[in-house]
């Protein structure tokens, strides 16, 4: 699942930046949050929503704990 909310344009030649973090950890899904920007100017926030799934079934399980500690060290670095 994806929420995007528009606070501005970006336009076409224009650098947007975006910064990704974990905002949330579940049993089996964590959100990502992302907060796009053109310089100062605030374009969009964002949030995914991942859901950790048994490889070739269609049912969830607990987030690796290698995924965890990837995403938990990306977060500080």
């Amino acid at each position: 699942k994806i929420t995007l909310e528009w606070q501005s344009a970006a336009r076409f030649g224009e650098v947007l930046d975006l910064e990704l973090q974990v905002t949330r950890w579940g049993g089996s899904s964590y959100d990502i949050g992302i907060v796009g920007t053109v310089g100062e100017r605030p374009v969009l926030t964002a949030t995914y929503v991942y859901v950790s799934m048994v490889p070739g079934e269609l049912r969830p399980q607990p987030v690796p704990p290698h995924v965890r500690a990837a995403l938990e060290a990306s977060s500080r670095a």
